[in-house]
């Protein structure tokens, strides 16, 4: 069997505004394919080395890529005759081999309610007697976030399942922006079911990253995350908390305690003016103890690492 594809000068093209501000330019090519035999099907007219592929380019304009095939038989009852035709579009930049796709990121800014006890100069948020507030007062927390796409081979990958919620502990760099060591956590991730494009199997995988380095910026070089204070900066996916409570550490057993000596602390209950236990948290100098007439000033925050830290070279090289 023989087939043979002869274009016809049946070419068109169109452009068109998107609403999101872009221009499509689309293009179309048409063929004529004969054939020897009357048993050539569809298959094997599309199979033909001659006929364009998903993702092949246009050769008279190369920011064109083949995104649809389709052929018949040229006229009902026989199929010794066919016309082949093929749709190209700058709309998605993809490859003959799905696994030379690059990888598309999308950026946008996602706002969540959070509980807030320091302002802008590290001070604790409390009332004029020095109490944190009941309920605590929460604010805006609005984060940049990138969704990026790969196609990657079909097989489910393992590093899939210990990057969930995982913070980069090393810097790497994503759609040309270098993202600095404790920035970053993955949000989530989602991969395809398998998919074929030209005889090769693929899954999409898709990355969802927030970044928090409000103090900094993100691509701005400097990897301090402050708090404001000038002394305790923290890497910005620990959690940071008032140091306050209703108990605190007994003098000398607490002491005895902390230098490691057995007996264990001793814990007892904070006591106002009139002997009475507190009614509301009170503020604690980070060893155990009560703070003496504290002020938002003299307010200690406990840092807490509550996110796992994983090298995120592995996502750039991926993505790259």
């Amino acid at each position: 069997m023989t087939i043979t594809f002869k274009e016809i000068n049946n070419r068109g093209g169109q452009e068109t505004y998107q609403p999101d501000g872009t221009t499509v330019t689309e293009r179309n090519k048409q063929w004529r394919v004969d054939t020897t035999s009357n048993s050539t099907d569809d298959a094997d007219i599309m199979a033909h080395a001659s006929a364009p592929t998903i993702g092949s380019v246009h050769d008279n304009d190369s920011t064109c890529r083949c995104i649809h095939v389709e052929c018949s038989p040229e006229s009902p009852g026989q199929k010794m005759q066919w016309l082949f035709r093929a749709r190209y579009t700058n709309q998605f930049d993809i490859r003959e081999n799905p696994l030379s796709d690059p990888a598309q990121t999308t950026w946008s800014a996602e706002s969540y309610q959070v509980i807030v006890e320091r302002d802008l100069d590290g001070d604790a948020i409390v009332n004029s007697a020095g109490d944190p507030f009941d309920p605590p007062p929460e604010k805006d927390d609005s984060r940049w976030t990138s969704v990026t796409s790969k196609n990657i081979a079909a097989k489910v990958p393992d590093w899939m399942f210990v990057y969930q919620d995982a913070v980069n502990e090393d810097s790497f760099t994503i759609d040309g922006i270098e993202i600095l060591a404790g920035w970053a956590k993955i949000s989530a991730i989602h991969l395809s079911p398998t998919q074929t494009r030209n005889g090769v199997d693929y899954r999409v995988v898709t990355v969802t990253i927030h970044y928090r380095a409000e103090n900094e910026g993100i691509g701005s070089g400097s990897g301090t995350y402050g708090s404001g204070s000038g002394g305790d900066d923290i890497e910005p996916w620990d959690l940071s908390i008032l140091d306050a409570g209703f108990r605190e550490l007994s003098g000398a057993a607490a002491s005895a305690s902390m230098a490691g000596s057995a007996g264990g602390s001793v814990l007892v209950n904070i006591q106002d003016s009139e002997g009475n236990p507190v009614t509301a948290p009170v503020p604690l100098n980070g060893d155990g103890y009560a703070l003496d007439e504290p002020t938002p000033g003299d307010a200690i925050f406990l840092q807490f690492q509550i996110y796992r830290e994983k090298a995120f070279q592995l996502i750039e090289a991926m993505f790259s």
